[in-house]
């Protein structure tokens, strides 16, 4: 999983009641098979350091069989406020 707060599941009651939780259950259950989850994803992630940061890590990783992606709400709030730096974890 890449991407911002949405992919670690904050605002969820708990982090496997977010997507990346719940999609789990419903690839394992569909599969009959265990899936391992890897969470890159950050907190304040913009899509730049997606790229720069969390993208790379994936080479150090055994194959992927599925990678999601959930990133931009932070993007949208640095091109309104002219930007958040130290807030959105660049």
């Amino acid at each position: 999983m890449l991407g911002d707060s949405t992919a670690l599941g904050l605002g969820a009651s708990a982090p496997l009641h977010g997507y990346v939780g719940r999609v789990h259950v419903e690839l394992v259950r569909q599969t009959g098979r265990p899936w391992r989850v890897v969470n890159l994803s950050r907190a304040g992630a913009l899509a730049s350091s997606v790229l720069a940061r969390q993208l790379p890590q994936l080479d150090e990783l055994p194959a992927a069989a599925l990678v999601t992606l959930g990133v931009g709400s932070n993007d949208i709030l640095v091109t309104r406020r002219g930007g958040c730096a130290t807030r959105c974890g660049r």
